[in-house]
């Protein structure tokens, strides 16, 4: 029997979510496969410090879990954190590396299902949103995402990871021959009014995969603070 009907055969006796808790076990080489928290990017984990020091938030949510690198560093600051991750394999790995935070919970499911029954509960505010749940095939959610989030919870801050930002060298994700930029999203900036933030160093400052980077928010009080973080700066 070859390894490829050997693998197949474990699939689908075990399943994806339980081969994805083997990994977990059995090789710790796919822990940090991206570098760490935010693609092993430290100046964006400045960032992300710098907003949590400065802006109240209450909740963190993600979109794509993946293998919950950055998801276990959003759990130190212990804030409520829900993550989602639709592919099983990965849910499986990330449900058993976040075992011990109980303030961690990981849903298995698509983004936008995901999102619409967050916003059933009126009482998630002040919210720190990390979107890196870009879709595969013809799954393209990010429109909706953001359409989502600002159409239903007060006092957000959006991060959007592999965005382009302008003029510079920075990795960035195409999706259904649609770049992941201000372009796609000008419909919702416009709606929303919103604001918007790139980082202010270069991709040479900066460690790990270099992936690009948006901030989003709508309310005047959180630009204000957003402002003054040197890490950033607001694109007009």
């Amino acid at each position: 029997m070859s390894n490829g009907m050997i693998k197949s055969a474990l699939t689908k006796i075990l399943g994806l979510k339980n081969i994805g808790k083997l990994e977990y076990f059995i090789n710790n080489d796919l822990k940090e496969v991206w570098g760490g928290p935010f693609n092993g990017q430290k100046m964006r984990q400045s960032i992300f410090l710098e907003i949590l020091g400065n802006q109240k938030i209450n909740y963190i949510v993600e979109t794509g879990t993946f293998r919950g690198s950055t998801t276990a560093f959003f759990a130190q600051w212990n804030i409520p954190v829900f993550s989602v991750e639709l592919n099983k394999r990965y849910f499986g790995y990330s449900k058993v590396r976040l075992k011990k935070f109980d303030h961690v919970k990981i849903f298995n499911d698509n983004s936008i299902n995901f999102l619409n029954k967050l916003s059933a509960n009126n009482s998630l505010k002040n919210i720190f949103f990390y979107l890196d749940a870009h879709g595969t095939g013809n799954n393209h959610p990010l429109k909706d995402e953001v359409d989502l989030i600002f159409s239903n919870f007060t006092n957000s801050i959006v991060m959007i990871d592999d965005f382009e930002v302008p003029t510079t060298n920075y990795g960035f994700d195409t999706r259904l021959g649609e770049k992941l930029n201000i372009n796609l999203l000008k419909t919702l900036i416009n709606k929303y009014n919103l604001n918007i933030y790139f980082p202010s160093h270069d991709p040479l400052e900066e460690t790990g995969s270099k992936r690009g980077m948006v901030l989003l928010c709508k309310e005047k009080e959180i630009d204000q603070i957003l402002l003054d973080n040197k890490l950033i700066s607001k694109y007009n």
